[in-house]
């Protein structure tokens, strides 16, 4: 059995090269200096790079120059070339730059995220290959291995637009229910409901992460075809919420929508702290 685990990275940062199952990614554009990171050595597998990328996606943001659209789509960039081109991994996983799975420390921690130092050291620590076969035991009897849940102040709707802007996010409600009409039983998730695992770090069987990423991106599309711009940047027009990035939403969006499918599809989680990089 074989997991593999991106981790999307948009800088340079402390990273275990020698791992066997966690690999650093970034999504490079095609012009001189879009590159997050640089990757003279190949270290860094570029998720921009082949015919099965998010650039299939481009001509929705083209009004703004690549650099741009890459950073509106950040991590997702990895979730769609993971989902899009292995086709022999039993498992897939993703995280972001700073964000590992602490799986072998959840045992007597009671806490929702560990936080650790940030040096090739730790990283070698959260992706050795006891941390592997820890995973593979627990994908035995659980459906996905994932960071612990997040208990809110407010409700997952209502902390959502608290900072950012509800055109995307009724826009994301509806486009749930056209995609996956089976889903509209469970939308009061959204609103009734304050735990989340937010800043999501999760691995999961190939068909199921490959039937998330795909439903998240037939999601987007229809936000991309209905809204008002997809691109929204407060540097060029005022914006009537606190997120200094407003195009940021395709990211915000992501991270309720990976638990919401989890949920909705009723799959048994196995939590494991989130390991910070600091």
């Amino acid at each position: 059995m074989n997991i593999n685990m991106m981790i999307h990275t948009h800088k340079e940062y402390a990273f275990n090269f020698d791992s066997s199952w966690v690999k650093a990614s970034y999504a490079g554009g095609s012009g001189p200096f879009e590159w997050h990171p640089p990757s003279p050595n190949g270290e860094y597998t570029n998720v921009n790079s082949g015919l099965n990328t998010i650039s299939k996606y481009r001509h929705y943001y083209s009004q703004v120059d690549e650099l741009d659209f890459l950073k509106a789509l950040g991590q997702q960039a990895t979730d769609y070339y993971l989902a899009n081109n292995d086709t022999e991994s039993e498992y897939l996983g993703v995280g972001s730059y700073r964000r590992y799975l602490a799986i072998q420390q959840g045992v007597g921690f009671v806490g929702e995220k560990l936080h650790v130092p940030s040096n090739v050291d730790s990283c070698k620590m959260l992706t050795s290959e006891s941390q592997k076969e820890a995973a593979l035991r627990y994908l035995q009897s659980a459906d996905v291995v994932c960071s612990r849940y997040r208990m809110m102040h407010n409700s997952i709707e209502n902390q959502y637009l608290e900072s950012q802007l509800p055109e995307y996010w009724n826009l994301f409600k509806e486009g749930i229910q056209v995609v996956n009409p089976s889903y509209r039983k469970h939308m009061l998730w959204f609103t009734d409901y304050s735990i989340c695992n937010y800043e999501c770090v999760y691995i999961l069987p190939r068909h199921l992460f490959k039937q998330l990423v795909n439903e998240y991106f037939e999601i987007m599309e229809f936000i991309w075809k209905n809204c008002s711009n997809t691109f929204p940047d407060k540097s060029k027009q005022q914006y009537n919420c606190t997120e200094i990035n407003p195009w940021r939403y395709p990211g915000f969006l992501n991270e309720r929508f990976v638990p919401f499918f989890f949920y909705a599809n009723g799959l048994r989680k196995m939590e494991v702290p989130l390991a910070f990089l600091e």
